[in-house]
């Protein structure tokens, strides 16, 4: 079974060059089954920021009621 790639993931292969510019690179995001506004979003903030998103992993199960607050600082 195939593992379908996070958003983030996506991002970071965009600012990799890896899916093109422009209209291509919509489109093939799209073609691929993800969110292209959530993607370009993440690549916004990384260009904005100069800083890689990383993603968090949290067991659901394991923190029930927990409050978690991130915060990008410049």
């Amino acid at each position: 079974m195939l593992m379908k790639k996070t958003e983030v993931q996506i991002a970071q292969e965009v600012m990799q060059g890896k899916w093109g510019i422009g209209k291509e690179r919509e489109t093939r995001i799209t073609k691929a089954g993800y969110d292209y506004s959530m993607v370009q979003s993440y690549v916004n903030l990384m260009i904005k920021t100069g800083k890689p998103i990383k993603e968090i992993s949290i067991d659901a199960d394991s923190c029930s009621g927990v409050v978690v607050y991130l915060e990008v600082k410049k």
